[in-house]
């Protein structure tokens, strides 16, 4: 578990000295890490091209062309 608070805080600002710009291509990150989510406070944050693509088709899955099948 990461830490919270000053910790998280401190830890972030140090990932964050590390670089220029932040670039997420991580579309499953859904749990908000220091290293994916709070080191955009402090960094130019960008989309990458993996999450770009992926973005693009979620419009498909949100409205499918009828009629389609599932298996599950």
């Amino acid at each position: 578990e990461e830490e919270k608070g000053k910790k998280l805080d401190r830890f972030t600002v140090q990932l964050a000295g590390l670089a220029d710009v932040f670039v997420n291509d991580a579309f499953g990150s859904w749990q908000s890490h220091a290293s994916t989510y709070h080191i955009t406070k402090f960094l130019p944050s960008y989309a990458g091209l993996s999450m770009q693509d992926e973005l693009c088709h979620v419009k498909s899955i949100l409205n499918p062309s009828r009629p389609f099948v599932a298996i599950v």
